[in-house]
């Protein structure tokens, strides 16, 4: 190891046009960050009183300290042992400073802690939870989604369990997947850093929280646990800034990097369609709100009680919410089909697209009721009104409608009408095969590829439905 000693100054020489790591009497000297070679982020000084950790692993050391996190890469040493050297260096100037025994107990504890990670039981229980949700999803359709996806409206007219059962459910693979990888990640850090528990407590106000911010904006559909992910990386946020000395330093994450890719995720967001703003907003602020009270609590054995009391309540009445929900799903009650409609009809700025598919997934459903097609027939209509008749796959979805009702003329005049618009359009004439009976009911054609197909894309969320 290259290093140098002069007035009280030691050295660890990283490689050729990086500045050395300076062990100084007030503090350890060092990059900020190490990304593309320690070139970007400058340099600062940890001071010994506010270093909390020192974490030793193959790539590196992770400085642990009340100002953030810092990962010293091995290979930027010119001593591959030099990170060894540096720990070891670091824990001696902190047991020279004043405080220092008690300093070095506070850290020979988050040590502990860091070799005994519990088992993450609370965040990928939530993951599981919306895999499951989301196979009713499919064997259910569309009954669960209208049973359980969030409306404003219908939260409005009483519908108060959807404010839960909305987490749970997702529009497509992609969704489903983005957002049950966040609660195993960063749901998976903030467990670690909380506890099973808190964690329990933050996710059940991030969802209350991402519900009543879609509550606010007046959303007209919404579904996903997105908000409690934005929850739980409040959450992390919140510990990470209030009470980093809580956490081992392998468990953090770079504050600046933390914060930057935060920003950058709520940027690009903003230029997707469909994204609820207000769902992220309200999950956000409830998990940091959530982190704060939960974090006191697991500090006071009488609280800690109360915590558990807490994550008790927000399970039962998420229990109670799921029972009301999958009740209505598995009586195929038409009432949920009808609310729908109604709310939807009722609704402002609704895309004619929405009540396209609304219309065609009760149209294609198996043995819709009566009561539902004439929902449906609503819906296709009003969708029809919007266009101005000008959109064949719009003009579609009502004949389909018209034919699953038995309306076979009805159904025979509006394809026409499809047919006019687009002649050289192969589906339409076979859809008009199926209305006359020389193609077999049953034997529905694939759809055009085009943007307006009618029905919706598998992996995609509705239009104007908020993920």
């Amino acid at each position: 190891m290259e290093s140098s000693q002069a007035q009280g100054v030691g050295r660890y020489e990283l490689l050729e046009g990086l500045e050395a790591i300076e062990v100084a009497v007030d503090g350890l000297r060092h990059p900020r960050s190490m990304l593309f070679g320690g070139r970007i982020g400058g340099r600062c000084l940890s001071p010994w009183s506010g270093v909390t950790d020192v974490a030793i692993g193959p790539l590196g050391l992770r400085l642990g300290t009340r100002n953030g996190v810092f990962f010293l890469r091995r290979r930027f040493f010119r001593d591959r042992r030099g990170p060894e050297a540096l720990a070891d260096e670091i824990l001696a100037r902190v047991a020279a400073a004043p405080g220092g025994e008690a300093q070095l107990a506070h850290m020979a504890e988050l040590e502990r802690r860091a070799r005994r990670a519990p088992p993450l039981r609370a965040s990928r229980g939530a993951a599981l939870a919306c895999l499951v949700a989301f196979a009713f999803q499919i064997v259910w359709a569309p009954y669960v989604d209208l049973a359980g996806v969030f409306s404003a409206t219908l939260v409005s007219l009483g519908e108060l369990w959807r404010l839960a059962t909305a987490n749970l459910l997702h529009a497509g693979l992609f969704h489903l997947f983005m957002n049950t990888l966040g609660l195993a990640v960063i749901g998976g850090l903030a467990e670690r850093s909380l506890g099973s528990a808190a964690t329990l407590f933050v996710m059940g106000v991030s969802a209350a929280g991402a519900m009543l911010g879609s509550w606010a904006a007046d959303y007209p559909w919404a579904l996903g646990a997105s908000g409690v992910v934005a929850g739980l990386a409040g959450a992390l946020l919140w510990v990470e800034l209030r009470h980093p000395e809580t956490v081992p330093a392998a468990w953090r994450l770079p504050r600046r990097i933390f914060v930057a890719a935060l920003a950058v995720e709520s940027l690009l967001l903003l230029l997707l369609p469909a994204i609820a703003h207000a769902a992220h907003l309200g999950g956000f602020a409830g998990g940091a709100a959530a982190a704060a009270v939960a974090g006191a609590a697991t500090r006071s054995p009488g609280r800690r009680r109360g915590l558990v009391l807490a994550d008790a309540a927000l399970g039962a009445l998420l229990l109670a919410s799921v029972a009301q929900a999958a009740t209505l799903a598995a009586t195929r009650d038409p009432l949920l089909v009808e609310r729908r409609a109604e709310a939807l009809l009722a609704a402002d700025r609704i895309p004619a697209m929405v009540f396209n598919n609304e219309a065609w997934l009760i149209a294609i459903s198996e043995d819709p009721d009566p009561r539902e097609l004439e929902a449906a027939r609503a819906l296709a209509e009003r969708a029809v009104a919007e266009t101005g008749r000008q959109d064949p796959n719009v003009l579609d979805t009502l004949a389909e409608v018209h034919f699953a009702s038995g309306r076979i003329e009805d159904a025979l005049d509006v394809i026409d009408e499809a047919i006019a618009l687009a002649p050289g359009e192969r589906y339409f004439r076979e859809q008009r095969r199926r209305y006359t009976g020389e193609r077999a009911a049953d034997d529905r054609p694939d759809p055009p590829p085009w943007e307006s197909e009618p029905g919706p894309e598998p992996e995609l969320p509705e239009p104007g439905i908020r993920v």
